[in-house]
């Protein structure tokens, strides 16, 4: 696994043709960037977000929480239909990343813990406003089936931690048309976005993808690949942000 240095001046992608496989509706800025900057890029969406229908007993009484934690955007753009500013005046806010506390500030509600250097449950675990937690409540909220990292960290410091899970996660059904001289790198968000790839891979013949460079935003997705049977060591982007995936995808043309 190699780590992208970061580009200070704009990235020149030269043609680079990247899959983007973000989910729908997530994507196009990333898209309109690296074709601004000279690349290509083709939206194969792996994964569909689907908000939950109905709202669970502890995000209905969220406000009797010290603090909710928002895991990501989704889980804060699935939580807001059931929620509202005012419910969460009595609690302390905390995002795990940067786009999680943007999208909190969208609803008017900025985030009052965001990690410093590290966007994932690790960086949060490691503020100091999570080190003395005894005798709080907290609730997590997330996508069904999130890692247990968080929660379990924070039940061994003394807190009494709920879920809230909002959506799902739910793999596509979108026949992937491209050919290999298509692609020359795939930018992956998540594990499970990931799985879905590589079932794709083998089910339709096109192991060819096992094969083509990947561009991760975390060590732990970077892992998975290669227990998946991907065949090249991931880049890994210093951040999940638009700006740290252009330097990176330049990096990768070197």
């Amino acid at each position: 696994m190699s780590k992208a240095e970061p580009n200070e001046g704009n990235a020149k992608l030269n043609g680079l043709k990247v899959l983007v496989t973000r989910p729908a509706g997530q994507s196009a800025s990333l898209i309109e960037t690296i074709q601004a900057q000279g690349g290509v890029a083709h939206a194969f969406p792996l994964i569909e977000i689907h908000p939950v229908s109905q709202c669970s007993a502890s995000l209905s009484r969220v406000n009797d929480y010290d603090l909710v934690i928002f895991v990501s955007r989704n889980a804060v753009e699935c939580a807001w239909s059931f929620l509202s500013v005012s419910q969460l005046a009595s609690s302390q806010v905390a995002a795990v990343g940067q786009a999680t506390a943007a999208a909190l500030i969208q609803h008017g509600h900025p985030a009052d813990i965001v990690p410093t250097y590290r966007y994932d449950s690790e960086g949060l675990l490691a503020m100091p406003e999570l080190e003395y937690v005894s005798g709080k409540r907290i609730l997590i909220v997330r996508g069904q089936g999130g890692r247990e990292v968080l929660a379990n960290s924070l039940r061994e410091r003394g807190a009494d931690v709920d879920y809230a899970e909002v959506y799902q996660r739910v793999p596509t059904e979108q026949v992937l048309t491209y050919s290999s001289d298509d692609i020359d790198v795939i930018i992956i968000t998540s594990s499970e976005a990931l799985v879905h790839l590589q079932d794709i891979a083998r089910q339709t013949g096109k192991t060819w993808l096992l094969a083509k460079p990947l561009l991760v935003i975390h060590e732990r997705i970077a892992m998975r690949a290669g227990e998946l049977g991907f065949k090249l060591n991931p880049v890994i982007a210093g951040q999940a942000s638009e700006a740290a995936l252009l330097d990176a995808l330049q990096s990768m043309q070197h």
